[in-house]
């Protein structure tokens, strides 16, 4: 019986002990991930540990004209690599990657009609855009 409530006891001491390193785990996860609104019925989401920033949602994203205080991401630009944008979003909102300096690849759906101005003005490395037949308009 003593065996029996000591083996018990224990396994709830490490079972509980696992508890706060899982908890922490968790909250380091989240502070790797950010996310947002970028539009009416657009949202972000930037996974700071692989540099990708997704764009989801429907419709127009907003267009930033004062971009270092209304981008979302501006404060995380340089963490940047990779943009997505999902099946849904229309437009590029003007200066909405400016200045993503790390910026390498983009990935466009094919149901972005617009790219409005300054859309990827000052991302530096990025050396090429493959843009789906859907865009129309490309901001000057």
């Amino acid at each position: 019986m003593k065996k029996r409530l000591i083996a018990l006891l224990l396994a709830t001491a490490i079972l509980l002990s696992t508890v706060p390193a899982a908890a922490a785990d968790s909250s380091l996860a989240l502070q790797s991930m950010q996310s947002g609104r970028c539009g009416s019925a657009a949202a972000w989401t930037l996974n700071l540990d692989t540099g990708t920033l997704r764009i989801l949602g429907f419709g127009a994203m907003d267009d930033f004209e004062s971009y270092k205080t209304e981008v979302p991401w501006y404060a995380y630009r340089n963490s940047i690599q990779t943009v997505a944008v999902g099946i849904g979003i229309t437009s590029i909102g003007v200066s909405a990657f400016r200045d993503c300096t790390n910026l390498t690849r983009v990935s466009l759906s094919n149901t972005v009609k617009r790219i409005e101005s300054c859309a990827f003005m000052g991302c530096t490395s990025l050396k090429e855009i493959v843009l789906p037949n859907s865009v129309t308009w490309l901001g000057g």
